[in-house]
């Protein structure tokens, strides 16, 4: 399954961890949630470029 960049959540994880002046707080937020939600979030990021 495609998620593309229909899904809200990767996208709005796209557009954090793009932007420069968030990537602190993307670090902050990865090492708070331990990195279990990320992971989930990257298997999501690749399966929209597979979409592609």
């Amino acid at each position: 399954m495609a998620y593309g960049f229909r899904d809200p959540i990767a996208k709005s994880f796209l557009n954090v961890y793009f932007n420069k002046r968030n990537h602190i707080a993307f670090v902050l937020f990865h090492v708070k949630q331990g990195g279990k939600i990320i992971d989930i979030l990257f298997k999501r990021i690749f399966s929209a470029y597979k979409s592609f």
